[in-house]
């Protein structure tokens, strides 16, 4: 009897599994099928800033879309998906396609060069020459003639030097250069100097090439530009001037050149200025021709020799100021977050997620069959009872509207930060007037926005916005069409800055809201509790 019991349950476990392998199989069928009867669209993106080729990788990896052409040449994406997804694709590519950061750069260099030359004193001959004559005016000399007495004496001429020289030069360069961000940029101040080289050849032909080679200032910059208003430089100067000039044998002309360099990375607000300097040449050169003794005299020892004294210094100062032209604004929080679907379905979830098939389904759906007996007084039922199934309990609708209000609870002066007001509704909602109090002797507005709650599904939405200074904010969202909008999301995005008053505790709350459904009738507003914001210093 117990083995008769034991293989009615086998069997019975048998028919359950199978049952449900085949009612996911038969999900799995009709998702496909659904899958190759859903509509597609097509539309092309003309980017203005971003690499086609860049954004395309991009929403491969994100959203694994694989029918994406790039044209190089026109920078265009053209897109074939569905219509929830070609939304997440449209933007993806609006935060990706925006212009580039640029920022001029104020450029001063000065080069002070100043040159003191004395040469005094009197230069006397350094060498006298004896050399013996012949007796004979005009004929060779002989050995004969060195016995002779008569010699003749050969002296240098003797020089008198009084020279005074003073040199005083400033060279200023003021260049301003615009360029992008993470792109180098170079200015040259000098001339290209030739440097001729000569080759021969096996044959004995000499050939003879130019090179040019910068010689005076050169300055490499690159800057990279962050949301913050600061400017990181790359800085690579370099000052190089001709010493001297050497020919070789075969009489090509090379010069010896002497450089000054220096290379660091600042990083600097918007507007604020920087100087280098310490680049100094200092020469200080002293030649002496004296008579040996007498030349040593403290007074008169000019007399008896002459004296150069020779001194230059050259310094570099370089001052730069970085001026944001324009600079990538950080988008609100409402852009660079929102839904993207599922894994198996792309764009915002409008309505509640499909519930998972539950595997009371497939037991309930499964008809199991009594296994046969040996007897008719032994037989027992090889089938399993299935569980009871749970009453299904009604969820609770609710018919009002709920607010919400996120911020920074610590700022410092002069930050700027984003007020998200959130909307959250079980009842479709047509449109939301709301008012906004702020501290005004703490807090101004920037910018206020309109969020993505009312535009879901692509619906057309009417938003007006209008400021007090006195210290409310008043906004007004409405949606077309017959349709509300439902679940949560972020109704408008105010942008403030804390403009002073440090250590001030400044106050936001929303003071009303007139939600109306798609009828116009009014709806429930639940209000959230005030915000406190820290103004630090």
């Amino acid at each position: 009897m117990r083995g008769d019991d034991g293989q009615g349950v086998g069997r019975g476990s048998q028919s359950v599994g199978a049952a449900a392998g085949h009612a996911q199989a038969q999900h799995a069928t009709a998702n496909g099928r659904a899958g190759l009867y859903q509509p597609l669209s097509i539309r092309s993106f003309y980017l203005s800033n971003a690499e086609a080729k860049l954004v395309a990788a991009s929403l491969k990896t994100l959203l694994k879309t694989t029918d994406v052409v790039v044209d190089e040449k026109l920078n265009l994406l053209i897109v074939r998906d569905t219509p929830q997804a070609i939304a997440v694709v449209d933007r993806l590519i609006s935060l990706q396609d925006m212009p580039e950061p640029e920022v001029m750069l104020e450029v001063e260099i000065v080069e002070v060069k100043r040159t003191r030359l004395l040469d005094l004193g009197v230069r006397w001959p350094d060498q006298l020459s004896l050399t013996p004559l012949p007796r004979t005016s005009g004929s060779p000399l002989t050995l004969a003639d060195l016995r002779s007495t008569t010699t003749g004496a050969g002296i240098g001429a003797l020089t008198i030097n009084a020279k005074k020289t003073d040199t005083d030069a400033n060279i200023l360069a003021n260049p301003r250069i615009r360029t992008r961000n993470r792109e180098k940029a170079k200015i040259l101040i000098g001339e290209r100097v030739p440097n001729i080289t000569a080759t021969s050849t096996a044959t004995g032909f000499v050939a003879e090439s130019i090179n040019y080679v910068d010689v005076g200032l050169k300055l490499e910059v690159e800057p990279t530009i962050y949301l913050d208003g600061e400017v990181a430089i790359k800085v690579a100067l370099e000052v190089s001037n001709i010493i001297s000039q050497v020919q070789t044998k075969q009489g090509s002309v090379a010069f010896q050149i002497g450089t000054r360099n220096a290379q660091t990375v600042l990083r600097l607000r918007d507007g604020e200025n920087q100087v280098l300097a310490g680049l100094i040449n200092d020469e200080d050169r002293r030649s002496a021709y004296k008579v040996p003794g007498l030349g040593e005299a403290p007074v008169v020892g000019r007399l008896f020799g002459s004296q150069s004294d020779d001194a230059s210094k050259t310094e570099i100062v370089l001052s730069i100021t970085p001026r944001i032209l324009r600079n990538v604004r950080r988008p609100s929080a409402d852009i660079i977050d929102f839904e993207s679907g599922t894994e198996n379905r792309l764009g915002a979830l409008t309505g509640p997620a499909p519930n998972n098939p539950s595997p009371n389904a497939a037991d309930k759906s499964t008809q199991t069959q009594q296994a046969p007996t040996n007897g008719a007084g032994n037989s027992q039922p090889s089938s399993i009872a299935p569980l009871p199934e749970k009453p299904a309990v009604a969820s609770p609708v609710a018919t009002g509207a709920t607010f919400s209000l996120k911020a920074p609870t610590d700022i410092r002066v002069g930050d700027e930060f984003d007020v998200m007001v959130g909307l959250q509704s079980e009842a479709p909602v047509g449109a939301a007037p709301v008012t906004m109090g702020f501290d005004a002797r703490a807090l101004s507005v920037i910018s206020v926005v309109e969020g993505s709650y009312l535009k879901s599904d692509g619906a057309d939405t009417t938003f007006t916005s209008r400021v007090d200074p006195a210290g409310q904010v008043f906004m007004s969202a409405k949606r077309a069409g017959e349709r509300g909008s439902t679940g949560s999301g972020v109704l408008a995005v105010v942008r403030l800055r804390a403009n002073s008053a440090p250590g001030r505790t400044a106050r936001l709350e929303l003071l009303n809201a007139a939600t109306t459904g798609v009828d116009g009738a009014a709806l429930a507003n639940t209000l959230p509790a005030p915000l406190s914001v820290r103004v630090n210093p």
